[in-house]
Formats: C-alpha cells, sequence, structure tokens
C-alpha cells in the first residue's frame, strides 16, 4: 500500500540447515532409475490411458498438474504443420497459475511417436464439442489435478517409495526444467516453454515471443533412456 517507504524485512533472511536444503533439492526431480521404477513399471502400464498420457505430457512438456488434467480437445492444434499445446484457461472451469502461464508449445516427439495425436482425434471424431480430455473433472474448489495427484501417490506406494523421501508428481516440472538447463538452453526460452515470467530487462520487456518453429527442436531435445510403450 506504500504506506512506508523501508521494508522492514529487507536484511531478515531465512534457510533451513545445509543438510535439509541438500535434501528437498535432491527431491525437486527425478533421477533415471526412479524413472525407470515408476515409467517401465507393469503397475504403470496397467494404468488407464488417461492416467498415462496426463504423467507423459507433464514428463515431456513441464506441465503443471491441474494444466495436464484440465486439457481439452481443442487445446490440441496444428501450427504451422506442427501439432502444439494451448495451455490456457478459455475453456469452462480451466484455471491458470499466473498470466505468464497462458502459452502455445509443440508437443513433443515422443508423444507424438506415442500415439497423443491419435488418442486427441478419437475424442474429436465422436464430437466436434470442445471438451475434457481425459476423466479427472475438477474437485468441488476447482482444482483438476485432486484426483490425479492422489492416485499417482498411490501409485507409488505400490511401487515402495517412501512418502517424504520420494519425487513427486509436480516433480516432473522440475526435471524437464533442470534437462532444459543441463542442455544450456537459453533462460528465456525456458521460461516461455513452462510459463515463467521473465525477469530479464531485455529479453523480459523488449523481446517478443519465440515462435513455435524455433521451441520445437528444443522442446525435442528432452529425451530419456526409457522403453516407453503406447498408452492404451
Amino acid at each position: 500500500m506504500q504506506y512506508t517507504s523501508a521494508n522492514p524485512f529487507d536484511e531478515v533472511t531465512l534457510s533451513k540447515p545445509s543438510n535439509q536444503a541438500g535434501q528437498d533439492l535432491a527431491r525437486q526431480r527425478w533421477q533415471p532409475h526412479q524413472l525407470k521404477q515408476v515409467l517401465q513399471s507393469q503397475d504403470f502400464i496397467d494404468k488407464h490411458p488417461d492416467f498415462k498420457w496426463i504423467t507423459l505430457l507433464m514428463f515431456y512438456h513441464g506441465l503443471r498438474p491441474s494444466e495436464a488434467c484440465q486439457l481439452h480437445s481443442h487445446d490440441i492444434t496444428d501450427i504451422d504443420g506442427l501439432a502444439v499445446i494451448h495451455v490456457t484457461n478459455e475453456g469452462i472451469t480451466q484455471q491458470l497459475k499466473t498470466a505468464q502461464s497462458k502459452r502455445t508449445v509443440p508437443l513433443h516427439k515422443k508423444l507424438i511417436e506415442l500415439g497423443f495425436i491419435d488418442f486427441v482425434k478419437s475424442i474429436t471424431d465422436r464430437t466436434s464439442k470442445n471438451q475434457p480430455l481425459f476423466g479427472y473433472p475438477p474437485s468441488s474448489d476447482g482444482v483438476w489435478s485432486h484426483k490425479f495427484c492422489r492416485e499417482f501417490c498411490k501409485l507409488l506406494g505400490q511401487l515402495d517409495f517412501i512418502a517424504g523421501k520420494r519425487p513427486t508428481a509436480y516433480s516432473f516440472r522440475h526435471t524437464f526444467i533442470d534437462e532444459l538447463k543441463q542442455l544450456q538452453i537459453e533462460e528465456s526460452m525456458v521460461a516461455q516453454i513452462v510459463g515463467h515470467a521473465y525477469h530479464n530487462i531485455t529479453y523480459g520487456r523488449y523481446g517478443k515471443q519465440y515462435d513455435v518453429k524455433t521451441l520445437k527442436p528444443v522442446v525435442d531435445k528432452v529425451e530419456f533412456a526409457l522403453n516407453l510403450s503406447l498408452p492404451v
């Protein structure tokens, strides 16, 4: 409210014990052996296709759980010959975390290879209405990911992951971002792909957004040594 010109908390620093901070940092992303333990498990293979597609959308695009769960059929389109995902709040009950969350990103080549376009087409062929792609409706408070996240936690328990010491569904987003960081991708580009604000004054204020043709090879660079089966 600008009632004072001084911030009394300017000199206050908050920190966790070094060992705890290190553990939290390690839990921010999925490690390769953990990914194999989940995504190549029979328990995951036996899940409903909706569950598997949502997981892979988070994994290969850095989507937040709710962003993946609330995707509608009209959110998957084609731009300049490239399949894209529109992360938006334009559909009924769709919500976004921030204004920067609204974005258009190219569909990863792995999801195309696994048949995601055919999955979407099977839904749009039944009706031209814009409808949710997956059977995870929003909760009473409007959060689309509640049911999915509960189911994902249950799956991790079945696979002997210890609660409090394991990555989460949201950790797929951290993993995707970290992969791009290790590839030394320009931060402004990563911010646009994952829906973060970019505060650098030169690119953030004056630079225009990257087009999907520029983003496509960047998204496709995120690869994992996994044997994934078609989500059917």
